[in-house]
């Protein structure tokens, strides 16, 4: 016997399911900003301790603050070499070609467009010895045409070709 269940419905004003989608979109926002529920709650505390006027007095209620934001000392060190080792200065970059972002040299796509930036084969140019890519039409580095084309059949063929390899006109 097979049994198999296609879809489970909620309805939308349930309050557990409410609370649940609550949760899930705070747990989104700490992901995105890069913070746990502790670190939350530790500064919701020391917040609710800064606002509070305690009765003992101005000194005594700033004793209690400070003693409850020692205990985020260690979490907050933690966050800070965690974002720290993640920014490496060292790392060479080059630019992307199509949208001109700064990106790391070992990537292999854009990851601001997308686009594939893996360096093309290059040949030399024939006037000014640059690195042009491969297919280029012209070099980057002094606009020398890359291509000539016969001007008897029009072929493309290489700037350096004497004889049209096509139809053996004088280039």
């Amino acid at each position: 016997v097979n049994f198999n269940v296609n879809d489970v419905s909620v309805p939308e004003d349930d309050p557990s399911v409410i609370k649940l989608r609550d949760a899930l979109a705070k747990r989104a926002e700490m992901d995105i900003i890069g913070y746990s529920y502790q670190q939350e709650r530790s500064f919701d505390t020391l917040e609710g301790a800064a606002k509070n006027d305690y009765s003992g007095g101005g000194l005594m209620g700033a004793g209690i603050g400070l003693g409850l934001g020692a205990g985020l000392g260690v979490p907050m060190g933690q966050q800070m070499s965690g974002i720290t080792s993640q920014i490496d200065v060292t790392t060479k970059q080059k630019e992307c070609p199509k949208c001109h972002q700064m990106i790391r040299e070992d990537a292999k796509f854009c990851p601001e467009c997308g686009a594939d930036v893996q360096i093309a084969k290059q040949v030399e140019c024939p006037n000014c010895k640059g690195a042009v890519p491969e297919g280029a039409n012209f070099c980057p580095s002094c606009g020398e045409p890359m291509n000539k084309k016969c001007p008897n059949c029009g072929i493309k063929v290489k700037p350096n070709t004497k004889f049209c390899p096509e139809c053996g006109t004088k280039l």
